[in-house]
């Protein structure tokens, strides 16, 4: 292959330099939630791309969440744990987790059943 140039890449560029993927960490299933609210705790993968912020919709409501101090993770190094106050309303709560970066945006849907002050029943996926 005379004359042609091929220059150096890593994969791990490529890989990175996409929309941040989220995790969900919590709560699980059967975890209180004392006055209505919970603590959701998210992990961002590794990415080049700095985060520009991330939102939270609770019910189709826009949550200003109080963002708190980390717990201990059981991600593997490297990962961004952000772990959030949120509201939850007796019954089904649909909650919406959008982070973007310059390459675009990654949505995650929860779906919590809060009941009596306890998260009974919890799922997650990708948007």
């Amino acid at each position: 292959m005379a004359g042609r140039e091929e220059k150096d890449f890593k994969l791990s560029s490529i890989v990175k330099d996409c929309a941040s993927a989220l995790r969900l960490l919590g709560p699980d299933k059967g975890v209180p939630a004392s006055g209505g609210r919970t603590t959701l705790t998210l992990a961002i993968e590794p990415n080049v791309l700095p985060l520009q912020f991330i939102d939270i919709v609770v019910n189709g409501h826009e949550v200003r969440a109080r963002k708190l101090r980390s717990a201990k993770s059981r991600m593997p190094e490297g990962f961004d744990i952000k772990a959030y106050d949120i509201p939850l309303f007796t019954g089904a709560n649909e909650i919406t987790v959008s982070a973007q970066n310059e390459a675009g945006v990654s949505e995650k849907l929860v779906l919590h059943t809060y009941h009596q002050g306890m998260v009974i029943s919890s799922s997650a996926r990708s948007v």
